[in-house]
């Protein structure tokens, strides 16, 4: 293909990314997805390659097609992963690296590059709260991230193992929480720690590891003669959207001399917001930070940054090779903007740019307002709902309650006093609303106007929270626990199986079944029949009610979510994610961070789940 042949290929091709993968895609009317089996999707696609090309208009067809079978994340009703929404000018800085072709590795061939992810990175720093400074760069992954810490970690601890390796080593053990991403073992096992010698801590009922657990199994590794060396917090799990405290960790990371390392992959966006900030308190004591900004705060995919506080040149000294064809020392500029040698890689992407274009355009204030129409004022919703008395609203309370919506307050139609309203307005939304309540009372209009008017669009205002007060509302719901982040966790029950006896020992009976099931399972195939009709059995004996039995044997053979997650994405009309969850069967997992996102579409998604299910 020559270059002008090349130009005009890429001229037509703009106006279907413009129409399909751009207006299409993010347009609520049409699909989140147009699911095809595999098999099938392989013919559609004709995807063999063959001795000759094809020309210009079919391979335009092709990319019609990818275009059309793959799964749309901008859409406003993908719920699915912790990523979703489509910031456009993110994407028009991928456009522009994907055309340069860079490799951040070298200030000779990525001169803008390697200095906009300098200011980045020193950027990311401030926020953490490092005072001093650090370092860091820019990983492919979260999953990187943690295992760079994992690595410096150790290599702080025992600098021989670079060039002697592992076979002088000591029994090195780390810790993390049961609720970690699981790129904390992975690490453990690609780095030969083995995943033995991850010690896992307990956490409580919120997904948050419990720091007098991880006292005792610090001690308890020392008394086995092992080597503690690093402990991985996490801020902002992936199910439960957990935040971990880490004040306290700090504090026993400290007395003992350990690595703190935090992975604020999902919750690191929450830095960005002065309303949210405090959720990571602590943070600022950490080693490292993984902190992806791809994902709350929709920089596009890839964008993870990982951060330490160390300014003594650990990177280097940990990862360099020195490669002469590459790193020589005799440049004409000043080689210290070469930093590629701190990275395990040698290629490396521009994601840095992403960010910095996208921050450039909306600024510091329109990233936490990104944050905060996620997850703002569910301490006023609790007032106004009488949840919580006035007089204990303090700017530092606890946040599983105060992360979300007005919204299920404005869908009340009574008006709300100046004294609730005013003792919120001081610690919840600007003064400017404060400032506007002078009157006796505030109608629910008002009050809806001013709201409307923080939050640029009555749509977007907090719909976490409002998602989750449905869904104690709704017949047939049941909400897992109250959101301290973006995730809204919650079963649904079909019409039939809702006239069973309810509480504390049905659901206790119903997760012992549960774990005894996928425990049958995990058994050899020959052995799975019996065992899994002895559970059955067993469970029909020790529960009277046909219906709860009918219901447990659903959630065995069919499963509530998975049949439901299947029609739904058939019919393209929405994605939410499920998962079960230490001893809780499988629940839908709905993640929340598009500002495209509305009531409407809350309001849509239980309608659809429950016309998905009904029939169940």
């Amino acid at each position: 293909m020559n270059s002008k042949a090349g130009e005009r290929f890429v001229e037509e091709a703009f106006p279907i990314i413009m129409e399909e993968a751009i207006r299409k895609a993010t347009d609520v009317n049409e699909k989140v997805c147009e699911w095809q089996p595999p098999e099938e999707l392989k013919q559609l696609l004709d995807l063999d390659l063959r001795e000759g090309g094809e020309a210009p208009q079919q391979i335009l067809k092709r990319c019609k097609d990818v275009i059309k079978y793959s799964v749309k994340t901008g859409h406003p009703r993908f719920f699915n992963q912790l990523y979703a929404g489509m910031d456009h000018y993110s994407l028009v800085a991928r456009f522009i690296t994907e055309a340069i072709n860079p490799s951040v590795y070298t200030f000779e061939v990525s001169p803008t590059f390697v200095m906009i992810e300098e200011v980045i990175l020193k950027k990311m720093i401030e926020y953490v709260g490092w005072k001093e400074g650090g370092d860091g760069i820019f990983s492919p992954g979260g999953s990187v991230s943690n295992m760079y810490a994992v690595n410096l970690a150790r290599y702080k601890h025992c600098p021989s193992i670079k060039d002697e390796g592992l076979s002088g080593m000591p029994r090195l053990v780390m810790f993390t929480s049961e609720e970690c991403h699981y790129s904390i073992g992975k690490a453990a096992a690609f780095l030969g720690i083995g995943t033995k010698n991850v010690y896992v801590v307990p956490a409580d009922e919120r997904g948050k590891m419990i720091p007098e657990e991880l006292e005792k199994q610090v001690q308890r590794a020392v008394k086995e003669g092992a080597v503690p060396f690093i402990v991985c917090a996490t801020a902002g799990t992936t199910v439960l959207g957990a935040f971990d405290p880490l004040e306290k960790i700090a504090d026993i990371c400290q007395k003992h001399g350990l690595w703190f390392h935090v992975d604020a992959s999902w919750g690191g966006g929450a830095l960005m917001s002065n309303k949210h900030c405090h959720l990571l308190n602590g943070i600022q004591r950490a080693d490292s930070v993984a902190w992806n900004p791809h994902k709350m705060l929709m920089a596009g995919l890839q964008c993870c940054a990982f951060l330490v506080k160390d300014k003594t040149g650990l990177f280097e000294k940990c990862h360099s090779s020195q490669a002469s064809y590459l790193f020589q020392q005799d440049k004409f500029y000043d080689v210290s903007y070469d930093t590629g040698d701190k990275s395990i890689q040698c290629s490396r992407r521009a994601d840095a740019f992403k960010f910095w274009l996208m921050w450039k355009a909306v600024g510091t204030r329109g990233l936490e307002d990104r944050v905060n129409r996620a997850l703002a004022l569910a301490s006023y919703v609790l007032i106004v709902q009488g949840c919580i008395k006035p007089q204990k609203m303090r700017r530092d309370m606890d946040y599983p309650r105060r992360i979300a919506v007005v919204s299920a307050a404005l869908n009340r139609s009574h008006s709300y006093s100046h004294t609730k309203l005013s003792t919120v307005c001081v610690h919840a939304v600007p003064s400017v609303v404060h400032s506007a309540v002078t009157d006796a009372v505030m109608t629910h209009m008002a009050l809806h106007t001013i709201l409307s008017g923080f939050f640029h669009s009555p749509s977007l205002v907090a719909v976490t929270m409002y998602l989750a007060e449905e869904i104690k509302k709704k017949e047939g719901f049941r909400l897992i626990l109250e959101p301290e982040y973006a995730n809204v966790c919650f079963w649904y029950i079909p019409p039939s199986l809702r006239n069973m006896p309810d509480g504390p020992e049905f659901w206790k009976k119903l997760h012992q079944l549960w774990a005894a099931y996928k425990q049958a399972r995990r058994r050899p195939a020959r052995l799975q029949g019996s065992l899994v009709h002895g559970v059955k059995k067993h469970f029909r004996s020790t529960v009277k009610q046909g219906k709860l039995t009918a219901f447990a044997v659903l959630v065995i053979e069919k499963e509530v979510a998975p049949v439901i997650k299947e029609r739904m994405m058939k019919k393209g009309s929405v994605m939410v994610g499920y998962q079960p969850h230490r001893d809780k069967v499988n629940f839908f997992r709905q993640i929340i961070i598009s500002p495209q996102v509305s009531r409407e579409d809350m309001d849509f998604v239980l309608q659809e789940i429950e016309a998905l299910g009904k029939d169940l």
